[in-house]
């Protein structure tokens, strides 16, 4: 597995990820999306509660690019929470176990939700392609944003100190202002999450 991610992350990086134009599809009301989060318990994420929006952080737990924004994503995720917004952490790994991600979930920090989507379920709906990537869904399952969290990785082995752009905030701000967002889709730089395959059984 790590040297599958290694692998991942030096393709990554020798070519960033240009997902297409979100659609903005309403989510199929009729089919609720119910994954089942780290501590075995079925839920619907996008489940329509009240919130403004939903934010989904798609990761793999052991890409260098993710665990590097655990703490920014732990920041984001308790900073919106009470402000009418909703989020997830997605591991999309289809052999992670429910307990690998729960000590992942408690060594990097996030304390509130995390779910596991190892049929891919969210990732499709959200046209997710890399690790770490933020996708911002709104109520009625429009994607409202998609792409990189900040601009402080900018390529292969560099990385800035402090990013000068902070495209997750600045999208979530104009939501919660009742504005449209100005760049709905940015490149997102990390690992590549690998395609579906057939998940192995449940494991503990």
């Amino acid at each position: 597995m790590i040297r599958a991610v290694a692998v991942a992350v030096a393709l990554c990086f020798a070519q960033l990820a240009m997902g297409a134009e979100p659609t903005g599809a309403p989510l199929d009301k009729t089919a609720p999306i119910s994954v089942k989060d780290i501590w075995g318990v079925a839920i619907q994420p996008l489940a329509e509660t009240g919130q403004k929006a939903t934010v989904l952080f798609f990761v793999m737990h052991e890409c260098p690019v993710a665990n590097g924004y655990a703490p920014e994503i732990a920041r984001i995720m308790s900073e919106y929470s009470g402000k009418g917004l909703r989020s997830f952490v997605v591991y999309v790994e289809n052999d992670l176990t429910p307990a690998k991600a729960r000590e992942h979930a408690r060594d990097y920090g996030f304390k509130l939700g995390a779910v596991l989507d190892p049929q891919h379920l969210l990732v499709k709906l959200a046209g997710a392609t890399m690790s770490p990537e933020a996708a911002v869904l709104s109520p009625k399952g429009e994607v409202l944003y998609r792409g990189r969290i900040d601009d402080r990785v900018t390529d292969f082995g560099k990385r800035r100190v402090e990013p000068t752009r902070r495209d997750l905030r600045l999208a979530l701000d104009a939501i919660l202002a009742g504005q449209s967002v100005s760049d709905r889709l940015t490149k997102a730089i990390g690992c590549y999450i690998p395609e579906e395959h057939p998940p192995k059984p449940d494991r503990k």
